[in-house]
C-alpha cells in the first residue's frame, strides 16, 4: 500500500512500484518517477540550491520539454548574431537579454532560477521578476554563450526562451481560463445547493414528530455530494496552499480558509447523517465562489499591469541622438550611453 502512495521527490507524480530511480539526499533515499526528474534534482543539489525543495509551494513540474533533445539542440541557434539582433542588447564587453520562464509554479521556482543563473561562470547579473516570470540576464560573451545559459536553465527542469510578446499573450490566458472554469463549476454545481437552502429556510421546518420532511433530507444529501465536488475541484488550491504552509510550520492565509471550510463541511455532513442540527452547504458554496472571484480579479489586475509595462517598453526608444564634443549628432544604442553624455530630444519624442 505504501508503494502505491509514493510520490516523486521532484514533481510529485506517482512513483513506479519497482525499479524507481533513487537518490541519496540528506541521508535518505528519495524516489523519482523517471530518470529526468532524478537528473534535474541532482543538478539542483550539485548547484548548491537544495533550499528550493524546502521553500517551494508546489512540486516542481516534470522536466518534459526541458529535457527534449530536439529543444536542447535548437538552443544553439540563439547564438547566431542575426537572431540575437532582435532581442539582445549589447554593451561594452557584455550582452543582455530578457528571457520568458516557463514551467514556473511558485516563488521558489523563481528563486531557484535566479540563484542558478547567478552561479554560472560568465553571467554578470541575473534578476527574475515574480509578477511577469521574466529573467533579465547579462553575460560576458567571451566566457559563456546564450545557448549555454538556456541549457543550464533546462538542466534544472525549466524552459527559458527569449522574450516573445506573442507567446506570452498565449500563455497568460491559460491561468485565467483555469480560474474561470473553477468559478463556473462552483457556481453551476452550487446553484441547486442554494435553491435547496432557500426553500428550507422558507418551509423546511421539522414536523410534529421532529423529523425533517423527505425533500429536505434528499436535498441535504445532494448538497453534501455537490459541495464535496466543489471542494475537491474548485477549492483545491486552498488545500494545496494550506498543506504547503503547515509543512513549512507557518500560518498563511489558506490555513484559516481550509479550517473554516473543513469544519463547516464535516459539521454539515454529521447533521445530514443524523438528521439533526443545521447544515451550512450554502455558506460553503458562497465562500468558495467569492474567494475564487477575488483571486481571479487580482490575477487580471496583475496581467493588466504586465501588459501596461509591455506597452511602455515599446514606447521607450532603444536608440538616441548622441552629441559629441563638437555638437555633431549621431544615432547610438541607449545601452552605449554613459552618465555625462549629451543627447538631443526633439519636441514630441520620448526621452530614452
Amino acid at each position: 500500500m505504501a508503494s502505491e502512495t509514493r510520490r516523486c521527490y521532484h514533481c510529485g507524480n506517482p512513483v513506479p512500484r519497482s525499479g524507481a530511480p533513487v537518490l541519496q539526499i540528506q541521508g535518505r533515499k528519495e524516489a523519482f518517477c523517471c530518470e529526468g526528474c532524478r537528473a534535474v534534482c541532482a543538478a539542483i543539489l550539485e548547484a548548491g540550491q537544495g533550499d528550493y525543495y524546502r521553500f517551494r509551494e508546489q512540486p516542481g513540474g516534470s522536466p518534459g520539454g526541458a529535457t527534449d533533445p530536439d529543444l536542447l539542440k535548437s538552443l544553439s541557434l540563439y547564438d547566431r548574431p542575426e537572431l540575437q539582433s532582435s532581442f539582445v542588447r549589447r554593451g561594452s564587453g557584455w550582452l543582455e537579454a530578457t528571457l520568458a520562464l516557463e514551467e514556473v509554479r511558485c516563488a521558489a521556482c523563481l528563486w531557484l532560477n535566479e540563484q542558478h543563473l547567478r552561479g554560472l561562470d560568465g553571467v554578470l547579473d541575473a534578476t527574475v521578476d515574480f509578477t511577469t516570470h521574466r529573467a533579465r540576464v547579462r553575460w560576458d560573451p567571451e566566457r559563456i554563450a546564450l545557448s549555454e545559459i538556456l541549457r543550464a536553465i533546462a538542466a534544472i527542469g525549466y524552459v527559458a526562451r527569449p522574450l516573445d510578446p506573442r507567446r506570452m499573450q498565449e500563455l497568460a490566458p491559460v491561468r485565467k481560463r483555469r480560474n474561470v472554469e473553477r468559478i463556473l463549476f462552483a457556481g453551476i454545481v452550487g446553484m441547486p445547493v442554494m435553491q435547496v437552502a432557500f426553500a428550507t429556510y422558507l418551509m423546511g421546518e421539522p414536523g410534529p414528530s421532529g423529523a425533517l420532511p423527505m425533500w429536505v433530507t434528499i436535498g441535504r444529501w445532494s448538497s453534501l455530494v455537490a459541495t464535496a465536488a466543489i471542494l475537491v475541484y474548485s477549492a483545491q488550491d486552498f488545500f494545496i496552499g494550506a498543506w504547503r504552509d503547515l509543512r513549512h510550520r507557518r500560518l498563511g492565509m489558506d490555513v484559516p480558509i481550509v479550517i473554516g471550510l473543513a469544519v463547516a463541511w464535516w459539521g454539515s455532513a454529521y447533521a445530514t447523517w443524523t438528521a439533526r442540527g443545521e447544515v451550512y452547504y450554502d455558506s460553503i458554496v458562497m465562500f468558495v465562489v467569492l474567494v475564487l472571484l477575488a483571486r481571479h480579479l487580482e490575477l487580471r489586475s496583475r496581467l493588466d499591469a504586465v501588459r501596461a509595462l509591455d506597452r511602455l517598453a515599446r514606447v521607450v526608444p532603444r536608440t538616441a541622438r548622441f552629441l559629441d564634443e563638437r555638437g555633431t549628432e549621431r544615432w547610438v544604442p541607449v545601452t552605449d550611453l554613459a552618465p555625462g553624455d549629451r543627447i538631443r530630444v526633439r519636441p514630441g519624442e520620448t526621452v530614452p
